[in-house]
């Protein structure tokens, strides 16, 4: 079963490109293969960065 999906409110209303999801409760096999296909997918280094930042300032932490 996969994740319940919800958009955060306060991202979704702020200037930032991209509101943050929050995926919800789910057990070890669904997230180990989302995780599997991010991690197939091109990312560009400019993402990878801005993520890193975004990380650092504690703003995609739940």
């Amino acid at each position: 079963m996969l994740p319940s999906l919800c958009v955060d409110p306060v991202t979704a209303a702020s200037d930032e490109p991209f509101a943050l999801v929050d995926l919800g409760r789910c057990n070890v096999r669904p997230a180990e293969h989302l995780t599997d296909v991010l991690r197939s997918l091109p990312v560009g280094e400019a993402l990878r960065a801005r993520v890193r930042q975004l990380n650092r300032e504690g703003r995609c932490m739940s």
